[in-house]
């Protein structure tokens, strides 16, 4: 094999990443280096196995290379015997030599397997940059039993036993919807949505048999419920539960991380780029692209329509935090926040406050979204680092609850300290303690900037510590009568409701527990009073909307049925801010219609 036809061959693969095609790749090659150097055919059948994920140009097909054709057999042998020789898996049935061995570890390392499940699957399995080799086969062929799309879940799988029972038997997502009153689950099975009382009961009011829904995210209290399953990661479904019905799907160029809408925006995030939806018609109004690698999918949205901003990580190396506007469709502000990457993100109901942690978790942030000055910073702890998995503001913003991978769930109140008076009195001033102040007041100065800001931190009002430590948990906390109430929602399928004493800091008291599976479903009432029955509603099949058709054809409300401009009337009402009447938006009112027209191709 000459140099020069690897030469072309590096180049034909360069422009297959830039999307080109055969022909025109054999154009430009044939402009720069003469004419009938490389043939369109030849062009093609490389093309053609670039499009197979095979990316070797070295030399053509070997017998025992594998290619994405017969990736399926080839796992099957090699789950049998991780010695497999590469003549085996070519059907020819030899023993395996040094030599064979040495190229079968080479052709099946953790990179050229990730391109070919790529290339067959459309999801680049990133946990693999994260986890021993030799552990990457057994969660491969997991995740190709059950689709490459759960090889994330499966891989979190292998950290503890404990874990692995938890993720295989609980849901796959659990999440509050924006003022915490609905906890949609999505697992193995399908989808769930929860009511959730100010009491703390919970009400079963829809499931649906999807398979592997990993993204649900539901609407406020109404009917509409954004979906994306393990086995389509990169299609988006916009369904009316209560009817039954898709209202519109869409498709994107890479899997879909996260999912959060408004009652004005829905927005979608990939690894590189944020698509921005108009919540109506679901038009396209804005993608922000090339982003910083945002390999877990962290964003936010306000979910006030007026301050309708999208938070999301302005670097993967720094705590950068940009803000977008998307109401004006046009940049906001950029904080920085912190020294380490980003954890997590959240916005308060208003819209006006934003806080995040970083990687280290050790530190909790609140800033001004308008001026972008800080307003409280908060010590989670000092002794260890931990993975903040949620933050979440209480709906009148004077609470702010944050869970980690640990079993300590913190509660921080946003109040400014109270001014102590200059003056103190004789005894105060000649007593142990007032001598006290007074030196570390003093000294405060000489310290570093660093330790400094150790004593001025504000630590946490009260905490929570959960039965378990380890899971993916999502927190939330609601305020009824100024009592406030966390919410925890975990991996394994659980609910947890603890009750806090907001004139007295400490321990939070477990009030309810509830169970989120249909196995042995049981609701425990620690001190509360009663508990709220589960009722399960029939399922319903998915079915099209036809009576938007007029809308998307561009027919007036008059020229059209009476039923279709009566659901246009109702999709402008539901949108609408401030709604007619200067009433409040109907947010309790489960029959309300989704603000979202059908999309027809």
């Amino acid at each position: 094999m000459s140099v020069h036809r690897k030469h072309l061959r590096h180049i034909l693969l360069l422009y297959y990443n830039k999307g080109k095609s055969a022909g025109k790749a054999t154009e430009k090659i044939c402009r720069v280096y003469g004419e009938n150097v490389i043939s369109k055919q030849t062009a093609r059948t490389w093309f053609h196995r670039f499009e197979d994920g095979n990316f070797d140009v070295k030399d053509s097909l070997r017998s025992g290379r594998p290619i994405v054709k017969n990736i399926d057999k080839i796992l099957q042998k090699v789950e049998k015997d991780r010695h497999v020789s590469s003549n085996v898996i070519a059907g020819k049935g030899t023993r395996a030599t040094p030599r064979a061995r040495q190229r079968e570890e080479e052709e099946f390392s953790s990179e050229r397997v990730c391109r070919a499940c790529t290339a067959n699957a459309h999801v680049p399995p990133r946990f693999m940059r994260e986890i021993p080799r030799e552990i990457n086969l057994d969660v491969l062929t997991q995740g190709l039993r059950y689709s490459i799309s759960g090889l994330m879940n499966l891989a979190t799988n292998q950290t503890s036993d404990t874990t692995s029972d938890a993720q295989s038997n609980g849901p796959y997502f659990v999440n509050f919807n924006q003022d915490c009153t609905s906890l949609a689950v999505g697992s193995k099975s399908g989808y769930k949505l929860y009511s959730i009382s100010s009491a703390g009961h919970l009400e079963k009011i829809y499931e649906n048999d999807f398979e592997d829904i990993c993204i649900v995210e539901r609407l406020f209290s109404s009917s509409l419920v954004a979906i994306v399953s393990l086995k389509s990661p990169r299609t988006l479904t916009v369904c009316h539960f209560r009817k039954g019905t898709e209202i519109c799907n869409y498709s994107y160029s890479n899997t879909i991380l996260a999912v959060k809408l408004n009652r004005a925006r829905l927005v979608v995030c990939l690894e590189e780029s944020l698509y921005i939806h108009n919540i109506r018609d679901m038009r396209v109004l804005h993608t922000i692209r090339d982003t910083p690698p945002n390999l877990t999918g962290l964003c936010t949205l306000s979910p006030n329509s007026d301050n309708c901003y999208v938070a999301y990580p302005g670097s993967n190396t720094i705590g950068e935090v940009q803000i977008f506007d998307a109401n004006h469709l046009q940049a906001k502000t950029m904080i920085p926040a912190h020294d380490s990457p980003l954890a997590a993100i959240a916005f308060s109901s208003t819209g006006t406050k934003v806080a995040t942690a970083s990687e280290k978790g050790t530190v909790i942030r609140v800033f001004d979204v308008h001026e972008g000055t800080k307003l409280f910073e908060f010590r989670r702890g000092v002794k260890r680092c931990v993975t903040i998995n949620s933050l979440s503001f209480s709906m009148d913003s004077m609470w702010l609850c944050c869970s980690s991978n640990t079993e300590t769930v913190h509660i921080f109140k946003l109040e400014e300290p109270k001014e102590t008076p200059n003056k103190q009195t004789a005894d105060e001033a000649q007593s142990w303690m007032g001598y006290l102040t007074k030196a570390v007041t003093a000294s405060a100065t000489y310290l570093p900037s660093q330790v400094t800001d150790v004593f001025t931190q504000g630590r946490a009002f009260a905490s929570v510590h959960l039965p378990f430590q380890g899971l993916k948990n999502v927190c939330a906390i609601t305020v009824t009568h100024k009592v406030p109430k966390l919410l925890v929602a975990s991996a394994d399928g659980y609910l947890y409701v603890y009750s806090v004493d907001p004139t007295e800091s400490g321990c939070c008291t477990l009030i309810k527990q509830h169970r989120l599976d249909d196995k042995e479903r049981d609701e425990s009432d620690c001190g509360g009073s009663g508990s709220g029955a589960a009722t399960t509603t029939n399922n319903t099949n998915t079915a099209c909307i036809n009576s938007y058709a007029g809308v998307l054809r561009g027919r007036s409300p008059d020229s059209m049925s009476g039923t279709e401009s009566e659901k246009y009337q109702e999709m402008i009402a539901a949108t609408e801010s401030p709604p007619k009447g200067g009433g409040p938006f109907r947010l309790d009112d489960d029959t309300e219609f989704p603000p979202v027209t059908q999309r027809t191709d």
